[in-house]
């Protein structure tokens, strides 16, 4: 969701970067620092940060901190969307329309908060499109690990083989590869300069293309 339907990257940064003024480190955060964090849980990032800064500076406990981050995630998200400043990434309506039309399921399979995938879904007018919402909190492992992908194809009705993901993080791209889904990688400078070497095939734009594109070599497996 986040980099593939919404340009949401920027706005987690500029979310978080509040946060990390608050806890004392935020100086010493860039987004190269960040790029790490970019399609992964939340406790990954807290976790990670614990262990680089030390309880001193991230002085709350971890489960405490995910909280708070979601809670002032989702108000940021909130007051962008009152302002009119979110949009669905240029092509995506179109890319959507494209696989109802040739009869895909689909589902999203993202980090983030389930409130915040029903706030974007709603914002952008795409719930309709998606037959499943699933969010990391639902499996025990998050991204890289393959968990949220298997999961949403067994709630697709659909063997992880024929299942295709477009992914724009470089956790992303590893947990579809390792779910054993093609893996489309979508090129988003906004995300961080992501490596997305582990995917099937790569792409930097949604308006000119179209689902078959996905099928490169692999169509019969569709």
């Amino acid at each position: 969701m986040d980099g593939v339907l919404l340009d949401s990257e920027p706005f987690y940064f500029a979310s978080n970067m509040g946060i990390f003024q608050e806890l004392g480190f935020g100086g010493q955060m860039t987004m190269e620092d960040y790029k790490p964090f970019v399609g992964a849980p939340a406790w990954f990032m807290w976790e990670t940060l614990l262990a680089r800064f030390g309880a001193a500076v991230v002085n709350r406990p971890i489960v405490e901190l995910v909280h708070y981050e979601r809670e002032k995630y989702l108000k940021f998200l909130q007051a962008k969307c009152a302002a009119g400043e979110v949009a669905p990434i240029p092509g995506v309506i179109k890319l959507l329309d494209d696989l109802v039309e040739s009869g895909h399921k689909m589902a999203i399979a993202s980090s983030s908060d389930i409130n915040v995938i029903h706030t974007v879904v709603d914002a952008l007018g795409i719930r309709k499109y998606f037959d499943f919402l699933a969010t990391g909190d639902y499996v025990k492992h998050g991204k890289p690990a393959p968990d949220i992908f298997l999961y949403a194809a067994k709630e697709l009705g659909i063997a992880p083989e024929k299942c295709a993901v477009i992914e724009d993080s470089c956790n992303g791209v590893k947990g579809a590869a390792a779910a054993g889904m093609y893996v489309v990688g979508y090129y988003n400078p906004h995300s961080g300069e992501q490596d997305l070497s582990a995917a099937d095939t790569i792409i930097d734009n949604l308006d000119n293309w179209r689902p078959y594109m996905v099928l490169t070599n692999k169509a019969e497996d569709f």
